[in-house]
């Protein structure tokens, strides 16, 4: 039956079905950290070329959906294949409905080419793109890179993160964030498909190309020279990794006595130092301590400090900061939708309370729903998802000696607007983000070091340093140009104890100003096309009149 109905198409879905492998190649394969940075361009040019190739009629609408339809789910099946494993894991969702689930999720891993496409075929219609095809191009560029910001995406990957290939030489990350990325690789794909017959056209590209890579450079090395000459800091930090699975954790929150005490004898024993000079601070990652507290009894009362972070900040006198379940206190006492918030907390070595982080941007169908006012009557229906109460604060977190840091747990770290959102409701701009990651949910899958991969450009843009513990793995510090410390991998048992360098510096470009440049940009092209029109039908009438 599906023969039958794309028979006609069958050239476009096998171009699409390849392009959907190579943009999947363009992110790490396969628990690896290999991808190929081109990939996702060239997975564009593959998508498009057959339906740019010949003229437009009335029904080409339908094969472009139907490409790609087929283009994400080649890309699910290459690069996001661990859905099903998830939906199985974190939403309880049974085999083969979870890969039933998998596939129909794989129509909306990229819904910013749901904008993009149209808008080709529109102009493509009424304006023959080849005509103009510099023009053209930039305008496309920059509106695909202002879909991929605009339109919400449950796992971001664009256009342009490949690019972090020629990292640390990524210059153009700290003004303009992965967008100007994206562009350039818009770009290269759409001025190609637009003259590609043109062997002049194509030496633009390979110029522009040339250019790119070397501003990216030269900004990147000025970057990589100032951090150099700038006085440093250093922060002394135990990473933990206890590699705790599902059913373990599971168990160990049902309170269940056996599963309880084997966990935290197990992040007890990693975070204790046998070396008398300890680190500052230790981290512990998402959701790491498995029972409910309440950080507004722990404010009033010293001795509600469980006692497991007694023993360890006596041992240590370091500060330590770890993922938990915090009581939201606003709700009624039998009230359990949104009950509780996914919570970084840190203690003083004096076991006081010091700060405490309320996750904001919650995982749709694992920690609540995207459906408002019905959220609340399908918590009582769908018992599998764990309906977080969402946070509002931006604390600074601060330890003795001055330093300061900010905490994004989980996928907020893939967000670039949330953390500025939170850079801007802070005092002062912090020497380090720390990533608390909880994913055993994906398995020995590709997740980790997608999620991992797709982190780093919050380094970059940011200019700061991001330590990132994971219950699972993979557990690593990610310094301002893009490079590792030395890591815990998947379903490694550990803990790193690493000292980190930190400047006092200022917030980067990007980190003020967002996506201004393309914005500016956008406009002076959009400009640019509306003098050319007008120009053009003044110079028509004048002929007319003549």
């Amino acid at each position: 039956m599906l023969t039958k109905i794309f028979s006609h198409d069958r050239k476009y879905l096998c171009w699409a079905f390849f392009g959907g492998l190579i943009y999947a190649a363009g992110f790490p394969l396969l628990g690896s950290r290999i991808y190929f940075f081109l990939g996702p361009t060239l997975a564009l040019v593959c998508l498009l070329m057959p339906l740019l190739s010949s003229e437009l009629h009335r029904d080409r609408i339908a094969s472009w959906s139907k490409a790609l339809l087929v283009f994400s789910l080649a890309l699910y099946l290459l690069g996001l294949y661990w859905i099903p494993y998830t939906l199985k894991e974190f939403g309880a969702i049974p085999v083969p409905l979870n890969y039933f689930l998998g596939i129909l999720f794989s129509v909306f891993l990229l819904p910013q080419f749901y904008f993009l496409l149209p808008t080709i075929f529109v102009l493509n219609k009424k304006i023959p793109l080849r005509q103009k095809p510099l023009q053209w191009s930039v305008f496309l560029a920059v509106t695909g890179a202002l879909f991929e910001i605009l339109i919400p995406q449950q796992f971001p990957i664009h256009l342009g993160h490949s690019w972090f290939a020629l990292a640390p030489y990524t210059g153009l990350a700290a003004y303009c964030g992965v967008g100007i990325f994206s562009t350039f690789s818009y770009f290269m794909a759409f001025y190609f498909l637009f003259s590609a017959r043109n062997k002049k056209n194509i030496l633009i590209i390979l110029i522009s190309f040339v250019i790119f890579v070397c501003l990216n450079a030269i900004l990147g090395h000025w970057q990589m020279k100032e951090r150099q000459r700038s006085p440093k800091q250093t922060l002394a930090t135990k990473i933990i990794q206890a590699n705790i699975g599902n059913n373990l954790k599971i168990s160990a929150e049902a309170g269940h006595k056996d599963s309880l005490e084997n966990v935290l004898a197990l992040y007890q024993g990693l975070s204790i130092n046998p070396n008398p000079t300890g680190p500052d601070l230790i981290i512990w990652p998402e959701t790491a301590y498995p029972i409910l507290i309440s950080s507004a009894k722990i404010r009033t009362h010293s001795d509600a400090v469980p006692q497991v972070f007694g023993k360890i900040l006596e041992a240590s006198q370091a500060h330590i900061l770890f993922g938990g379940y915090d009581l939201n206190s606003n709700n009624e006492r039998y009230d359990f939708f949104e009950s509780e918030y996914n919570t970084a907390f840190m203690l003083a070595p004096d076991s006081s309370l010091s700060a405490v982080y309320h996750k904001h941007q919650l995982i749709p169908f694992g920690e609540g729903l995207p459906f408002g006012p019905l959220n609340r009557p399908l918590s009582a229906l769908l018992s599998n998802i764990s309906f977080f109460a969402k946070g509002t604060e931006f604390p600074l977190f601060q330890l003795s000696k001055g330093t300061n840091f900010i905490t994004a747990i989980c996928y907020e770290i893939l967000f670039p607007d949330f953390l500025r959102t939170y850079f801007a409701n802070v005092s002062t701009y912090p020497h380090f983000i720390i990533n608390l990651t909880n994913d055993s949910w994906y398995g020995d899958t590709a997740e980790p070091e997608q999620h991992l991969f797709l982190a780093k450009w919050r380094a970059l843009e940011f200019g700061l340093p991001i330590i990132r513990s994971t219950n699972t793995g993979i557990s690593v510090v990610i310094h301002p140009d893009g490079s590792e410390s030395e890591r815990l991998a998947v379903s490694e048992v550990g803990n790193l104890d690493l000292k980190i360098d930190y400047l006092n510096q200022l917030p980067t470009f990007y980190a003020r100003f967002g996506n201004v440049v393309l914005w500016i940009l956008w406009g002076m092209v959009v400009g640019f096309l509306l003098f050319q029109g007008l120009r053009k039908n003044k110079t028509t009438e004048n002929c007319r009149a003549s």
